[in-house]
């Protein structure tokens, strides 16, 4: 109904063949919980799925109607509290997943970009390499005593994770 091309079997052979050909390679999706007339079947298939891929990062949205797309003449026939708590447990799915592969990170060393400092904590706030912009994937907070100023790239070594994100000290 989305006119999206391939299979379930398809993606996952994709995905394979990339971490085989690219062991550091990051590979992010998104998905919308409670398309038209998606079942129940359809929903714990994409968990399976999620299980099956383990993407790195996963962004869940709830179905709306956009208009100019082949879904905006569809019946918006899923209840938004099953939508909402189909995203609920997709992401709580993610996040169990991100939290194993956030902890393989920890002793490692990384080069972050830093982007601001926390309102609250003033801790600084940034992405490696593996991070979408604007917090999206998770962020990466930096432990240092020296002043920096968005824009600076500094080496950190991993010393914690917490669900989609990392904290490293500034070495």
């Amino acid at each position: 109904a989305m006119h999206r091309r391939g299979s379930r079997a398809l993606i996952v052979e994709r995905c394979k063949k990339i971490r085989e050909q690219l062991p550091h390679a990051v590979l992010r999706t998104t998905l919308i919980c409670g398309f038209p007339n998606e079942s129940e079947e359809d929903h714990q298939a994409n968990l399976s799925l999620l299980q099956e891929i383990r993407w790195d990062h996963l962004g869940a949205f709830t179905y709306s109607h956009e208009e100019g797309t082949p879904a905006a003449t569809l019946e918006d026939n899923i209840p938004s509290e099953v939508k909402e708590r189909r995203r609920q447990e997709i992401m709580e799915a993610q996040m169990r997943i991100a939290q194993e592969d956030r902890a393989k990170w920890i002793g490692c060393e990384d080069e972050v970009l830093i982007e601001g400092q926390h309102p609250l904590t003033h801790a600084y706030m940034g992405r490696s390499a593996f991070f979408a912009p604007d917090g999206v994937d998770g962020v990466v907070y930096v432990q240092t005593d020296r002043v920096h100023e968005a824009g600076d790239i500094v080496k950190v070594r991993y010393t914690k994770s917490h669900l989609q994100n990392l904290l490293g000290e500034e070495i």
